[in-house]
């Protein structure tokens, strides 16, 4: 149960730094239209409480 918390939370840090610098370097038609690109890591949404 420990590693799979411990794999989750290091997917989730991942996931969130790739975000993170997706906003810094935005550009082509995303930047244009304002449409935010998804993560690729399903419990991205669900994870967010870490980041309080």
């Amino acid at each position: 149960m420990k590693s799979r918390w411990t794999y989750l939370r290091d997917c989730y840090s991942k996931a969130r730094k790739k975000m993170k610098g997706y906003v810094n370097v935005r550009s082509g038609s995303d930047a244009e239209t304002g449409h935010p690109q998804k993560s690729t890591f399903r419990f991205y949404l669900r994870m967010q409480f870490l980041d309080e």
